[in-house]
């Protein structure tokens, strides 16, 4: 049995739908439907089943923000409930409702991963305040997962963090990748350790000069590439504040654009050795053109002189 309460109606109508959505399973139906009524009234989108088997058929079609599931059901009790719907979906959030007497096993429930739980009778003033916490748990354990979908697989970036004197806290597979080195090897180490000599002084200095008026600064430069290979890479650097206003962590994301910097230097070289070839024809030109020149004077010079001999004859 599935059935989506959302009664409320213009303001109280939109708020369900901003509010979370959940997923109700009681055997007792007693229970089941004036808790989800009142869960509608606060502003919440509800589903509701009656057996652990019906709440994983809904959780095969339907997205939910948060699972309450009583602890004592038939079949499926609610810890089996709560392990199997966390195996399909690790980040789903759950809350356990159990009554006075069975508090050591809502305390199980916890070690199999219920975020919280709640005792019959309700007190609604608690209820409602776990309910949000739970909810808000799960969209900061989506953003999270949205986040690290991001770092993790945007396989082009190099993505880490480190603070102020350079002790690496957190990197990428990308980024760990670059070095051939596990992260747990990486992290805790220095992010000047990866660096040419050449270049170590200038980025030592870029990343003091980070402050709130000069947050962000682009460089690139050589690191030391696994089995002693120099590659170049582009490097954008953000400074987080802490609440002070200073830097409390440095966060990079670069690029590898060794292909990019060799083809530049190529193409470099290429020009200056036409530029060359260009200056040595024009050399060539102008020597050409002045030993013409200089022919044709000598030639002037010689009639002249022939000119000259002929009148010194007729004498």
């Amino acid at each position: 049995m599935m059935e989506i309460l959302n009664r409320g109606e213009g303001e109280a109508g939109n708020a369900c739908i901003s509010h979370g959505r959940l997923l109700i399973v009681d055997d007792e139906i007693d229970t089941l439907r004036p808790l989800c009524e009142i869960l509608e009234e606060w502003g919440y989108q509800v589903l509701h089943a009656t057996s652990g088997k019906n709440a994983l058929e809904i959780l095969e079609t339907e997205e939910v923000d948060l699972l309450v599931t009583d602890l004592s059901m038939p079949e499926m009790n609610g810890i089996e409930l709560l392990r199997t719907a966390c195996e399909r979906d690790r980040d789903l959030v759950c809350i356990i409702i159990t009554a006075y007497g069975t508090i050591q096993r809502a305390v199980d429930a916890m070690s199999a991963g219920a975020f919280d739980f709640v005792l019959k009778p309700f007190d609604f003033k608690m209820l409602r305040s776990k309910i949000s916490r739970a909810v808000e748990m799960r969209k900061l354990r989506d953003s999270e997962a949205i986040y690290r979908s991001i770092v993790e697989n945007f396989q082009s970036e190099l993505i880490c963090r480190f603070l102020p004197d350079g002790t690496l806290n957190f990197v990428n597979q990308a980024f760990s990748r670059s070095l051939a080195k596990r992260k747990q090897d990486i992290v805790g180490s220095t992010y000047l350790s990866f660096l040419c000599e050449e270049d170590r002084d200038r980025i030592i200095g870029v990343i003091a000069s980070l402050d709130p008026d000069n947050p962000v600064v682009r460089l690139e430069y050589r690191v030391k590439a696994p089995f002693g290979e120099i590659r170049w890479q582009r490097w954008t650097f953000t400074a987080i504040l802490d609440g002070n206003n200073q830097v409390a962590v440095i966060q990079a994301i670069g690029s590898d654009i060794h292909d990019l910097k060799i083809a530049e230097e190529q193409l470099t070289k290429k020009e200056n050795e036409l530029r060359k070839k260009m200056k040595d024809l024009e050399d060539f030109y102008q020597t050409a053109v002045s030993r013409e020149l200089r022919m044709k004077e000598l030639k002037e010079e010689i009639k002249e002189l022939q000119r000259e001999l002929e009148r010194q004859k007729n004498k």
